[in-house]
C-alpha cells in the first residue's frame, strides 16, 4: 500500500543571531496548541565541545519552557532527553527519545528552498516529510510435494507535516569568501 498525506502545520520563523546563541520567534496561523514560540539554539566555537543542550522553547502563551539535550550516539541508537517546567502549574517532567541512526536522520527529512538573499536579510521555504516503508521482500521453497511463495509488496506512506518560511536578519549563514 502506498499513500501520502498533506496536512501540514504553516510555521513563520524569524531569526537573529546574537552573540553564541540564535534567537527567534516561530509563529503558526494554524497551529491551535502552542502557536507562539521563543527559541534560543547555541552556535559557534564557543558552543562546539562544551554544549549539552541543543535548544531552548518557551511557549508564553501556556506558560511552559522546554530545554532539550544534544542527541547522544550509541552504535546505531541515539537518546536525546527534553526537560519542561510549566510556570503556570510549577509542575515540571523530563522526558526521553530514543531514535535510529539508520538513513542518517531517519525518516524525518527536510527540504529547503532559498527564496531570498542580500546582506541583511535571507528567506527559506522548508518543507518538512516523514516516510515510513517496508521495501518488498519475497520467499518461498520447494520440496517433493510442490513449491510455494509468498509475495509482501511493501509499502510506503509520505506525511508533509511542517512548512515553514524562515527569515533569518544579519549577516548570512555561510557567506563565500570573495577572491
Amino acid at each position: 500500500k502506498y499513500s501520502l498525506s498533506i496536512n501540514p502545520e504553516y510555521w513563520i520563523k524569524l531569526r537573529k543571531r546574537s552573540g553564541s546563541c540564535d534567537v527567534g520567534i516561530d509563529v503558526s496561523p494554524t497551529v491551535v496548541e502552542r502557536p507562539l514560540k521563543l527559541v534560543v539554539k547555541p552556535y559557534g566555537q564557543f558552543w562546539k565541545n562544551k554544549r549539552w543542550w541543543s535548544k531552548i522553547e518557551v511557549y508564553p502563551i501556556e506558560k511552559d519552557m522546554r530545554v532539550y539535550t544534544r542527541k547522544v550516539d550509541y552504535g546505531p541508537l541515539n537518546l536525546q532527553l527534553v526537560a519542561d517546567h510549566n510556570v503556570a502549574t510549577m509542575k515540571s517532567g523530563i522526558h526521553w527519545r530514543i531514535g535510529t541512526n539508520f538513513f542518517r536522520e531517519g525518516s524525518r527529512q527536510k527540504l529547503k528552498y532559498p527564496v531570498y538573499k542580500d546582506k541583511d536579510m535571507n528567506v527559506d521555504m522548508n518543507m518538512h516529510w516523514n516516510a515510513e516503508f517496508s521495501l518488498p521482500n519475497m520467499e518461498g521453497g520447494i520440496s517433493r510435494s510442490g513449491g510455494e511463495m509468498d509475495i509482501f509488496p511493501g509499502y510506503c506512506h509520505l506525511d508533509v507535516p511542517e512548512v515553514s518560511a524562515k527569515v533569518r536578519f544579519g549577516k548570512p549563514k555561510f557567506q563565500k569568501k570573495k577572491v
